[in-house]
């Protein structure tokens, strides 16, 4: 098998391992239940390779974690994506305008959002409001010194 099938196949394989793993821990973050599978794929794909030309074998983990990357981007996407989101609600039936306004108010949208952050631990609630949590500064200015090398500021 070459090098590149290879990667396409280990990676659809730690895509239907994420599936299956999703389904078994549906409360857990699942960016880094997609790392875990990933890494175990990388691995795998590393033992399973044949190949001695160290050129061939980067090309093939290259491959594979920019499949990877890939997925995981498309995946955020969809998970924060607002027109995605209603689009999945409205899969299961109509829904009126009055309430797609209220489930998508900016009120709601930033509650689900803080909700989020809460649950995977970069806020917590304070006496006046919301604060980081260490976990959540850490993460801040790892965000700031992104968005100062990448002139965002």
């Amino acid at each position: 098998m070459t090098s590149t099938l290879l990667s396409v196949s280990g990676f659809l394989a730690a895509v239907l391992l994420h599936s299956v793993a999703a389904r078994w821990f549906p409360l857990g973050n699942r960016v880094k239940l997609f790392a875990f599978v990933a890494v175990a794929g990388a691995v795998a794909l590393g033992f399973s390779m044949k190949e001695k030309d160290v050129g061939v074998v980067l090309s093939a983990f290259l491959v594979y974690a920019l499949l990877c990357e890939l997925y995981v981007f498309a995946f955020t996407l969809a998970l924060g994506s607002i027109s995605a989101n209603m689009l999945m609600l409205l899969r299961h039936g109509e829904a009126s305008l009055a309430e797609l306004r209220n489930r998508y108010a900016a009120t709601s949208m930033t509650s689900l959002r803080i909700q989020r952050l809460c649950h995977a631990g970069y806020l917590r609630q304070a006496d006046e409001g919301w604060t980081l949590t260490a976990r959540g500064r850490t993460l801040a200015e790892r965000f700031a010194r992104l968005r100062r090398f990448l002139g965002h500021e």
